[in-house]
């Protein structure tokens, strides 16, 4: 259900997703892709068959000259730059479950400023299946690393977190200040990127905690935060606040600092998660011995190409749902080709 004023609720999302999709973040994902490439590679990520998927694919897959699109699927197999004359000319895979040694998920409308409960929640559902489609279309011993909402951390149900720990290891989260991506107002909902692990074999480990969300006071307000935030506060890059808004209902967002100051705690929060991991024995240790000094390298990117697999399309909106009455209006562009890129 929706507030009694749902008119207004739905203009204001009806505003803030036709900002979104109309405003690229393809600065902001060219700085998040190089930390987050760099902590891949640790956790063991050497190569392989990838999919892309939602907001800013072409950009955190660093395809040079693709057109940017608010939802995008790309498919294709990368090469140690090492490696570079063993890249294939095969187009990527056009794969199914456990097919893709890595996956990264951007969440769709993951920035956007929801005001109606109905759509909240159903964004919500819908970032905690695409999670579990993305964690099922990974090969055992594969990566995920998902881009959503805080909602999916803070209020998902606990079973549904636990669904997702069910599939794969949590190896941590890191929580953005609020406009990372979109500064301007209806487009700075805060966003977490959360890294997974899928077991070679076996269970997924257990022992980093966030299926519960937990109780804090933030200056007098009660809010609700995912435990693993209460446990590791240093994985938030910035400070909580609380948010009073015009609608009567009160939040938190996270303020933080100037961009270079936030990319510093980006790379030393992702550190922290990797290491972790690697002591831990949730993914293999490297061959290095010290992983903050694992080099960078590089890839060879080959195949490229749009491809939207089954059980992405499956995990959408329940039927019968409507999010909105009507649809945002894009902005007026002409379409890219829907082929290989």
């Amino acid at each position: 259900m929706d507030y009694p004023d749902a008119a207004m609720h739905r203009t204001a999302d009806l505003t803030a997703l036709a900002d979104h999709m109309s405003n690229s973040a393809h600065e902001s994902y060219r700085l998040l892709r190089g930390p987050l490439w760099q902590a891949l590679r640790t956790l063991g990520f050497t190569g392989g068959d990838v999919l892309v998927q939602g907001d800013g694919a072409p950009t955190m897959l660093n395809l040079p000259d693709a057109p940017e699109r608010a939802i995008d699927f790309i498919t294709a197999r990368l090469t140690n730059r090492e490696n570079a004359s063993d890249a294939s000319d095969a187009p990527g895979l056009k794969g199914g479950f456990g097919d893709y040694d890595l996956v990264i998920a951007t969440m769709p409308w993951l920035d956007v400023q929801l005001r109606g409960i109905g759509r909240h929640e159903l964004r919500t559902d819908l970032h905690v299946a695409k999670t579990l489609a993305a964690i099922k279309l990974t090969k055992p011993g594969g990566l995920v690393a998902i881009l959503a909402n805080h909602s999916l951390m803070d209020r998902a149900p606990t079973e549904a977190r636990a669904a997702i720990g069910r599939e794969a290891s949590f190896l941590g989260a890191v929580r953005f200040p609020a406009g990372v991506l979109r500064a301007q107002a209806g487009t700075d909902d805060i966003v977490d990127l959360v890294l997974l692990s899928k077991p070679a074999s076996g269970v997924p480990d257990g022992s980093v905690r966030f299926t519960r969300s937990v109780q804090v006071t933030v200056d007098r307000f009660i809010t609700t935060i995912n435990q693993y935030f209460d446990d590791h506060p240093e994985h938030m890059l910035g400070s909580i606040c609380p948010e009073v808004q015009i609608w009567n209902t009160s939040d938190f967002t996270i303020q933080g600092a100037d961009r270079g100051a936030m990319l510093t705690e980006y790379r030393q929060a992702l550190l922290g998660i990797v290491g972790h991991a690697i002591v831990a024995g949730i993914v293999p240790r490297p061959a290095e011995l010290d992983p903050a000094t694992k080099p960078p390298g590089g890839w060879v990117i080959s195949g490229a190409r749009r491809y939207l697999p089954d059980a992405l399309k499956d995990a959408g909106i329940p039927e019968g749902s409507r999010f909105l009455d009507r649809p945002p209006e894009p902005p007026a562009r002409p379409e890219p080709p829907s082929i290989d890129l």
